[in-house]
């Protein structure tokens, strides 16, 4: 029988242990969803006309929900229609949900890559030596 250092062997658990725990992150990410990347929120503004309650007091300004995004290192805004603000917070959730379950995925994936590096190098031989 072949023994494995405790190093060896801890990795071999621990990267057993993040591979059940990689397919409970990743079912998520299988899943059909829409994305909307860029940020929601609400933006006041000024009209600049002089007789508008816009002008006389910030809490009259008027509102409206806009989505900020970068395309082509551009920042671009849209307003967002009322009727689809709930629908496009969900989608807007959605991709930063799954951009955090991506980093994840990636952090969890660099563990167990790193933990199969040590029981490679734990169980190498040199096939001039002989077995202990």
């Amino acid at each position: 029988t072949v023994r494995s250092s405790p190093k060896v062997s801890a990795s071999r658990q621990r990267a057993g242990r993040l591979g059940k725990d990689l397919r409970r992150v990743l079912q998520p990410l299988l899943r059909h969803q829409v994305f909307l990347r860029g940020t929601l929120y609400e933006l006041r503004t000024r009209c600049g006309k002089p007789t508008c309650a816009c002008a006389a007091s910030d809490e009259k300004r008027h509102r409206r929900w806009v989505l900020s995004y970068t395309v082509d290192g551009k920042k671009r805004m849209r307003v967002v229609p009322l009727e689809r603000l709930a629908e496009w917070r969900r989608w807007a959730a959605n991709a930063r949900e799954f951009r955090t379950r991506r980093a994840r995925v990636a952090e969890m994936t660099r563990q167990i890559l790193e933990d199969l590096d040590i029981i490679e190098r734990g169980q190498r031989r040199d096939p001039d030596k002989r077995a202990p």
